[in-house]
């Protein structure tokens, strides 16, 4: 006598589930309203955009209650990866079904509006795609892409000894490449340490318009090519659905036990041989329980059940009630309630809590996530930076005239202060070769390379002064001063918007300095704005921060994980973490807020625009400093442009060897030299505002030429356009002119 796996109380409800699974896996495909077809359907009630993937559907839907079976029979800690990704109505229905999507998302909620929603997002703008996406409860393959489940659910079956990955191969898949190679995965499945993998080939026949090779071979190939892969095969064939259920749910409870005794060998008994795992080939009709013959072709069956079985109802009328018996075939009102809730008794046919499969966390990132053991960086650090080709450049320059008077390459890769001493004297030296009694030396340097020994090494000679900048937060009290104090600098900035400084002295390494306090206005504006963009970009994500942390979203409701993300928004930014201050309230009603930090606020502001200048020339002018200062900042940006492509033509500019770098930083320091000869011959007679070498440059390339052959002449003329006005004044100051026709030649 032989004994059923499945009581037929037992088979009437999971026969039940599954029809509840094809229903919904319809009408998120076809529905717009109307989804309890409490009323006839008409065409308003169905989307006039049809997409998705019918074929597939109810044979993962098939599955997936008869997972549920085993995994509460069995309680197995259970993920399911659907390489036929793209029947997303299958796994977004199931975890619907089972809760999971609900809880994650509340506004999809167990009722007859949640239902209506359900249907309505499905391929829908604003909504969620057609097939099993990152989104979806319980998902970690993307159902787009095919070919690479099975690779994907042996990594997460790895190093997880209790995991038992289902993963559901689709016919058309399993001809892929990557899906080919992957059935020798099972040859690094250690039983002892690993988790399982049971594949699922579902054999429905065809793929989007062909058949597939897998369902056309004789079964006795098939069984011996998986066999071959090192897989002991179990087949559940027909159409059925009755006997279907019987031979699944007999063949499931064999593969589950298998894969204890597998595992029980290894890690109880010691058995190291490789095992012959067990897998499932379910060949059932694609398309199976939907439409028979639509328009006189067979759909179930074959490829065209594929994606969409019916056509749009408007232009196909006698589609519309077709789509109606197709739905009512399903029985909605045996399996939902009046309320739209799934009846209590095939709610119960569902796993609970984790070991529901949209709920489990090895299928939900984040859940389960630790840190990584990772080795302290610092034991791996390299005495400075000798691993990178860096070197320096000192120059001397002409405070008179900003020609380059001398220049020295220094190793970059040294802390500053060996070098800063050795520099300095060679700057010096040369200095006094120049003129031996009354040459200063003034050091002009910024923030980066004001150390107390470079400063020292300073303050030791009577003829070198320096001139650099310092953090404004080093001196907040004086940086912050009301503009009232502040005086107007000559010539910088705008007549209606002037630079402001504020002259000062305080002590700064050992000694009594010079400190000039500037504030830039239209430096200040722009750095407020960025702020306040800055914290609205600030605001509105904490906005999305609260929203999760109140549903409580999964990895949403940890406040301390909360604060993480926070501070990494604030590094992406380039912001600080103190403009904002975070409250969480955690308990059944979790409640996130966050307020603006003004005090915080007001005292960046205070700050923008502000650059604090300190020298130990106490008989120079406050403009002087300024000018001084800047000098470094003219040079610099001379010396960049120096090194432009339009003005050096020297190629390649990007070196690593300390050769190449040296013999091109003698070909920009050249160039500087011409641009600064350009720019003190051209502005010697000029009236009006100085003009840069660059844009002297830039203004003698827009003057253009031609070659013109002239008629009984042998050699051609190259002849100019009429330069404009800045044009011919650099012509002038050469000692060029243009001739009426066109002509250059010497003054």
């Amino acid at each position: 006598m032989n004994t059923k796996t499945l009581t037929p109380e037992l088979l009437r409800r999971m026969d039940a589930y599954w029809r509840a699974a094809n229903y919904l896996s319809v009408g998120q495909m076809y529905l717009y309203d109307n989804p309890l077809l409490k009323r006839p359907l008409t065409l308003t009630d169905v989307k006039h955009m049809l997409l998705g993937h019918w074929g597939t559907t109810p044979g993962q839907n098939f599955i997936y209650v008869h997972l549920n079976r085993v995994i509460k029979k069995y309680d197995l800690d259970m993920i399911y990866v659907s390489g036929p990704g793209h029947g997303g109505p299958a796994v977004v229905g199931n975890t619907y079904l089972e809760g999971t999507y609900s809880e994650i998302y509340p506004d999809i909620s167990q009722d007859k509006a949640g239902l209506r929603k359900l249907f309505l997002q499905f391929s829908f703008p604003g909504g969620i795609p057609s097939h099993a996406s990152p989104e979806c409860p319980g998902s970690i393959h993307e159902g787009g892409e095919l070919g690479y489940s099975l690779s994907h659910s042996f990594g997460a079956a790895f190093d997880n000894p209790d995991l038992v990955v289902a993963c559901v191969v689709g016919d058309g898949e399993a001809e892929t490449g990557p899906l080919a190679t992957a059935w020798h995965s099972n040859k690094f499945l250690d039983p002892a340490t690993d988790g399982a993998v049971l594949p699922i080939l579902h054999l429905n026949g065809y793929k989007i318009s062909n058949p597939t090779v897998l369902a056309r071979i004789p079964r006795e190939e098939l069984d011996q090519l998986l066999r071959g892969y090192g897989w002991t095969p179990y087949f559940v064939e027909g159409y059925e659905p009755g006997p279907m259920h019987e031979a699944m749910a007999a063949t499931l409870d064999t593969a589950v036990e298998q894969i204890r005794k597998i595992q029980q060998d290894a890690r109880v008994c010691g058995n190291v041989a490789r095992p012959r795992w067990p897998m499932i080939v379910l060949d059932s009709p694609k398309g199976w329980t939907g439409p028979k013959r639509v328009d006189g072709r067979q759909i179930e069956g074959t490829f065209r059940s594929h994606q969409v079985p019916l056509s749009d109802p408007v232009t196909h009328p006698g589609h519309l009630q077709l789509l109606e018996d197709w739905l009512r075939s399903y029985r909605p009102e045996e399996l939902f309630d009046e309320q739209g809730r799934l009846m209590p008794e095939l709610a119960e046919l569902a796993p609970k809590g984790d070991r529901r499969m949209g709920a489990n966390p090895h299928a939900n990132g984040g859940i389960l996530l630790r840190d990584l053991r990772m080795p302290d960086f610092r034991d791996y650090a390299v005495d400075g930076k000798h691993h990178l080709r860096q070197l320096g450049l000192a120059l001397l320059v002409d405070r008179g005239t900003e020609l380059p008077l001398f220049y020295r390459v220094y190793e970059g890769n040294t802390h500053d202060s060996v070098v800063f001493r050795r520099i300095i004297d060679e700057m010096f030296g040369v200095m006094c070769g120049f003129n031996t009694t009354k040459q200063r030396l003034t050091v002009v340097f910024d923030k980066g390379m004001n150390s107390p020994e470079a400063i020292r090494t300073i303050d030791g000679n009577t003829r070198v002064h320096f001139i650099t900048t310092y953090s404004p937060h080093f001196v907040e009290e004086l940086a912050g001063t009301d503009l009232k104090q502040f005086a107007p600098l000559v010539h910088q900035g705008k007549e209606e918007d002037p630079v402001l400084a504020l002259r000062s002295r305080i002590p700064l390494w050992d000694q009594e300095r010079t400190v000039v306090v500037t504030h830039n206005p239209k430096t200040a504006r722009k750095k407020r704005y960025t702020l306040e963009q800055k914290l609205e970009s600030l605001r509105l994500t904490l906005l999305e921060y609260r929203r999760a942390y109140r549903e409580k979203q999964p990895h949403w409701r940890n406040p301390e994980a909360i604060r993480e993300r926070y501070l990494r928004e604030c590094e992406r930014l380039h912001i600080g973490a103190q403009y904002y201050r975070l409250d969480f309230t955690e308990g059944d009603s979790c409640e996130m807020s966050f307020r603006k930090d003004p005090y915080q606020v007001g005292k960046s502001e205070a700050l923008f625009g502000r650059n604090v200048i300190v020298t130990d020339n106490h008989d120079w002018t406050t403009e002087e400093i300024v000018k001084h200062s800047l000098d470094r900042y003219r040079i610099e940006k001379q010396f960049r442009a120096s090194k432009s492509a339009d003005h050096v033509n020297v190629n390649p500019f990007y070196h690593w060897t300390d050769g190449k770098i040296r013999c091109h930083l003698l070909c920009c320091v050249i160039a500087l030299v011409a641009l600064r000869m350009i720019e003190t011959t051209v502005n010697a007679n000029r009236a009006g505002e100085a003009i840069s070498g660059p844009t002297i440059l830039d203004r003698m390339r827009q003057l253009h030429s031609a070659l013109l052959l002239y008629p009984g002449k042998r050699e051609a003329e190259r002849v100019l356009e009429t330069p404009e006005k800045t044009q011919s004044e650099v012509l002038s100051a050469f000692g060029y002119q243009i001739t009426d026709s066109g002509v250059l030649q010497k003054a």
